[in-house]
């Protein structure tokens, strides 16, 4: 914002933030996921606490085929859910076992776009501590 009596400088400013998409966006763009401290026994923990989901948008309406998710965080499995074949996606990341350290790495899926061969989302994973 401006002043007409103090053209010198700008009056307040407002900072903005956001992220340029490419032709596949990911909602949320990236994942800190906390595991919540219920024990060590798998089954005493809800569902939801073991699951999220990312879901992939074609941003410019093309088809677009999605393939191959992998990660470098163990004891994850992913699967790609189609909600509207070719254009929207969900990208639903579970633990079949219980994560026992913190995890910062990402999550990839191949896609069939020219322009963006792999879309990657970081992903934090922290775990209660042993002690």
């Amino acid at each position: 914002m401006w002043n007409r009596n103090q053209a010198s400088r700008p009056v307040q400013t407002i900072p903005v933030v956001g992220q340029i998409l490419g032709e596949l966006a990911a909602n949320p763009s990236q994942l800190y996921w906390v595991i919540p401290d219920l024990g060590t026994n798998k089954s005493d923990y809800p569902a939801q606490s073991l699951t999220k989901t990312i879901e992939l948008t074609s941003v410019l309406g093309r088809d677009v085929e999605l393939k191959n998710p992998t990660s470098g965080i163990k004891g994850m499995s992913m699967q790609i859910v189609p909600k509207k074949p070719g254009k929207q996606f969900d990208l639903v990341l579970k633990f079949d076992e219980l994560p026992t350290e913190f995890s910062n790495s990402k999550v990839t899926v191949e896609t069939s776009l020219v322009s963006l061969p792999k879309i990657e989302v970081p992903v934090t994973v922290a775990v209660p501590s042993p002690n």
